[in-house]
């Protein structure tokens, strides 16, 4: 008896070992399987999230790209209205020396040029402007060898030379007058965008 209980017990501890090992065999095939699965997913899902990747990155290329554009086309535009604003100037200038305040314009640029050097004796103008200046500085030494619109230009025998003319007047205006012309487009477009 004492066999047989010793057998019975050696196989009913068998028995237990086996049914570990199976169960143990049966947990890592279920996890083995679990991971196949999720690496099978992961790799049909592999070229959609590639190819997900490609077409956002092509998509931002196309954005910017045509932010760029755009950019390009409001500098381009805005520069078209610079030049015909300054073409309009450009003419509304040369039409000064016809109106009847110019003579008034032309005494006030005198009087700003002697103020900035007040050592000036030599009064260079335009050769239409020429008896005009002798009549508004007669203390002054007169030249119409200045090619100009309107205005000008006194010199200094130490060299010094104020040129103060309606083209020199226009150009040291050009970034204000471009900010303010960029101000008004930009209220423009808003207007447009909001009917």
């Amino acid at each position: 008896m004492l066999l047989a209980n010793l057998l019975a017990a050696l196989e009913n501890e068998a028995q237990q070992e086996f049914e570990q090992l199976a169960s143990n065999s049966r947990a890592e095939a279920e996890a083995i399987l679990a991971e196949a699965e999720a690496a099978a997913v992961a790799l049909a899902e592999a070229p959609t999230l590639a190819a997900e990747a490609t077409v956002a990155a092509e998509e931002r290329a196309i954005v910017a790209r045509a932010r760029l554009r755009a950019a390009q086309q409001v500098r381009e535009a805005r520069e078209r209205a610079w030049q015909d604003v300054r073409v309009a100037l450009e003419e509304r200038i040369v039409a000064v020396r016809l109106s009847p305040g110019y003579s008034g314009l032309l005494e006030q640029l005198v009087a700003e040029c002697r103020a900035a050097a007040p050592a000036g004796s030599l009064l260079r103008v335009d050769a239409r402007d020429e008896q005009l200046a002798r009549e508004l500085a007669s203390d002054l030494e007169v030249e119409g060898t200045l090619t100009t619109a309107g205005g000008v230009e006194l010199g200094t025998g130490e060299g010094v030379t104020v040129r103060n003319t309606l083209e020199e007047r226009l150009a040291n205006a050009e970034p204000e007058l471009r900010r303010r012309l960029g101000e008004v487009l930009a209220v423009a477009r808003l207007e447009k965008d909001e009917r």
